[in-house]
């Protein structure tokens, strides 16, 4: 594994308290684009999704965008959000069983990964490090505010250590709106001595 930590910022945090207020309150569209690496990309997959219609406001940065959650109601919500962007889609699939069956050059993991036990975690790793293309990225946005923080931050960890068994990644930590964890990791080319990794374990 080739792993490098490396500490980012998608935005500039200061000291005075209004400044930082108004930064809080930037939709999660505007923070996560700020750390992609490209103003376009080919194929998005968004995992999980987010109550303020991210996808909508992404989904013009790609040429297909595909979102989805195993919670009938949040895709019924995410499909009327994305009524207006032909390129976008939502769908209902249990998460990592039902993955999409295609390459991908950006993928967004949502606080979706707070719900995964260890194993499926591990899973959603595997899929993610087939499914990415060479030198693309994923994403990993979530909410730290509230009961779930430890989990969250568990996952995050959980995902880029079985990613990093499966390629040569980079990871970086955004510093962006307080309260929320935003990291991407780039990830290089697939290191096939490892592709039975968790199979094995």
């Amino acid at each position: 594994m080739n792993l490098q930590l490396r500490h980012g910022q998608s935005g500039q945090r200061v000291e005075n308290g209004h400044e930082v207020m108004a930064f809080s309150t930037r939709p999660h569209a505007q923070l996560l684009a700020q750390g992609f690496t490209r103003g376009h990309y080919s194929s998005v997959l968004q995992v999980g999704c987010t109550a303020d219609g991210t996808a909508a406001q992404l989904a013009g940065r790609a040429d297909r965008y595909l979102v989805i959650d195993d919670a009938p109601r949040a895709i019924e919500r995410e499909r009327a959000r994305l009524i207006c962007r032909p390129q976008a889609r939502a769908r209902q699939a249990s998460i990592p069983g039902q993955w999409p069956r295609r390459e991908f050059d950006l993928i967004l993991l949502s606080d979706i990964i707070a719900r995964l036990g260890r194993g499926e975690l591990r899973l959603l790793a595997q899929r993610c490090a087939e499914s990415l293309s060479d030198c693309c990225e994923l994403v990993i946005f979530c909410d730290l505010t509230d009961g779930q923080r430890s989990q969250r931050l568990a996952a995050a960890e959980e995902i880029g250590n079985a990613l990093g068994q499966l390629r040569q990644i980079q990871l970086t930590r955004h510093a962006s709106a307080p309260g929320y964890l935003h990291q991407t990791i780039l990830a290089r080319h697939v290191a096939p001595s490892r592709r039975e990794t968790f199979e094995a374990a």
